[in-house]
C-alpha cells in the first residue's frame, strides 16, 4: 500500500480542523432512538448529523458506470458557500470535482437558485446526457424515495484533495437534506462534521447527512480517486416512511459511530 500524505500536506484550515476533531467521537445521545416516531420527525427535526440507511445499493455498478465520466467532471466552486473564517484565507477546495446524472445540466451541479429558479421545485430538472450511459444508476435513482429528484452526480475526490470545513445552504429548498452514497472508499478518505467525528463510511454505504447545519470537510490521503453518488430531492413520504424508519428503528445505532481519525 502506498504512504498516505501528511495531513501537514494540506492547508492550515483543513489541517487544524482534523487536528480538532481527530478525537471526536459521535455523542451517545445521537445513538438513542425516541420512540413512536415518524420519518418526517427524524429526516426534518432530529439533530441527528448523519444516519445510516438500510438500503441495497449496486455501488460496484454504479463505481464502473461513474468512471466513464472521471475525465468529464468539474471543479465544484459554489459562489456564496459558506466557509470557516480560516477556511475563506486558504484555497476553499482541490480536486472536488462533478458531473450530474441528474439536473439542469451535467456541468449546473449547484442549487437552482444560482441559475435564476426561485425554489428548487421551480427548477426543469431532467436526465443529463450522461444518464443514458449509467443505467444501473439511474434505475437506483429512480427507486429512490423521492416525489421530485432535483440533483444527482458523481464526485470525485482524487488524490490528495480536499474541501476546506464549510457549511451548506437552505435557501430556496423546504428539503435540503443529501443522501449519500459511497461507490469506493480508499483508505486515508474521511468526511468529518465539526464536533461529531468522521462518518463510519464504506463501499456501498449510504448515509442522510445533515450538511446545512453542521460544518464539514473532505479529505483524500491516498492516491485513489474517491467516488461518491450524492442525491437531494422533495420526500415522497408514503415511500420515505418505510427506508427512514427501518433504518432510525431497525439498524444497530452502534453502526453509525464515528470512525477514527488516523492523521499519521
Amino acid at each position: 500500500m502506498s504512504k498516505l500524505l501528511d495531513i501537514t500536506e494540506f492547508p492550515p484550515a483543513v489541517e487544524a480542523f482534523y487536528r480538532k476533531n481527530a478525537g471526536t467521537m459521535l455523542d451517545r445521545k445521537y445513538l438513542h432512538r425516541e420512540p413512536g416516531k415518524n420519518s418526517k420527525w427524524i429526516y426534518e427535526e432530529s439533530d441527528l448529523p448523519w444516519l445510516l440507511l438500510d438500503l441495497k445499493v449496486p455501488y460496484k455498478e454504479m463505481y464502473q458506470e461513474a468512471l466513464q465520466f472521471v475525465n468529464d467532471t468539474i471543479p465544484q466552486d459554489y459562489p456564496g458557500l459558506n466557509f470557516t473564517e480560516q477556511a475563506k484565507k486558504d484555497a476553499s477546495q482541490r480536486g472536488w470535482n462533478t458531473v450530474c446524472i441528474h439536473g439542469l445540466s451535467k456541468h449546473q451541479f449547484d442549487r437552482a437558485s444560482v441559475y435564476g429558479y426561485e425554489h428548487e421545485d421551480l427548477a426543469p430538472y431532467v436526465w443529463t446526457e450522461i444518464a443514458d450511459a449509467c443505467p444501473v444508476t439511474k434505475a437506483f435513482l429512480q427507486s429512490l424515495p423521492y416525489e421530485k429528484l432535483y440533483r444527482a452526480r458523481f464526485t470525485v475526490l482524487g488524490p490528495g484533495g480536499y474541501a476546506a470545513p464549510h457549511i451548506g445552504r437552505k435557501e430556496n429548498a423546504d428539503y435540503s437534506k443529501k443522501i449519500s452514497f459511497a461507490l469506493n472508499h480508499p483508505q486515508g478518505f474521511s468526511f468529518t462534521m465539526d464536533n461529531h467525528g468522521a462518518i463510519p463510511w464504506e463501499e456501498g454505504r449510504g448515509f442522510l447527512l445533515n450538511v446545512d447545519e453542521n460544518f464539514h470537510s473532505v479529505i483524500n490521503r491516498s492516491e485513489t480517486p474517491r467516488i461518491h453518488l450524492i442525491t437531494m430531492g422533495k420526500p415522497d413520504w408514503n415511500r420515505m416512511d418505510d427506508l427512514i424508519k427501518k433504518s432510525y428503528y431497525g439498524v444497530n445505532p452502534e453502526l453509525n459511530m464515528s470512525s477514527k481519525i488516523d492523521l499519521l
